[in-house]
């Protein structure tokens, strides 16, 4: 609140589209289109009615129930830690600096 957001670029993996944060994103958009009011700027929305813009709790209990149901003990990780892990993960699988930036 109060700040300006950074603008984010993804690199897209067309051969992977299941792995495209870019075509998942869009996909995403794409279906709750419909379901966002007008005056909605905000990338997650609720999943009942009245499809609200999401707190950060709620953000964080989401992915540490996804964490859980991949199985990865979300009591290591919080939501936050998860981006250190991945970049982390990446990096020993050979993907290069700028990719993971």
């Amino acid at each position: 609140p109060g700040r300006p957001q950074p603008i984010l670029t993804f690199a897209r993996f067309s051969d992977r589209p299941n792995l495209c944060i870019a075509h998942i994103l869009e996909h995403y958009l794409r279906i709750t289109k419909n379901l966002r009011a007008a005056q909605c700027d905000n990338l997650f929305i609720a999943c009942k009615k009245p499809h609200k813009a999401v707190g950060v709790q709620t953000l964080s209990r989401w992915l540490r129930k996804g964490l859980e149901e991949c199985g990865v003990r979300s009591e290591l990780f919080s939501a936050h830690s998860t981006r250190h892990a991945s970049t982390s993960l990446a990096d020993r699988n050979g993907v290069t600096t700028d990719l993971i930036k």
